[in-house]
């Protein structure tokens, strides 16, 4: 997810949406969420900075085992 992409999810999420999500994330995700607002993102844009994260991970992760098969 690109930042472009990121900050227009972020003004596009309602409070309730935002609510929902946050209340889905793992406790490092809680930990990285809390860390980047208190750096000074804002927490519409620190929710989808971390879920962009979630997935760059498994894409990452996701291909890597693609070549070891």
């Amino acid at each position: 997810m690109t930042t472009k992409e990121i900050y227009t999810l972020a003004n596009e999420i309602t409070e309730a949406q935002f609510n929902n999500v946050l209340k889905g994330f793992n406790a490092e995700e809680t930990k990285s969420f809390e860390t980047l607002v208190r750096l000074g993102d804002r927490k519409e844009v620190a929710l989808f900075t971390v879920i962009s994260e979630k997935y760059s991970k498994v894409e990452v992760s996701e291909l890597y085992n693609g070549y070891l098969n």
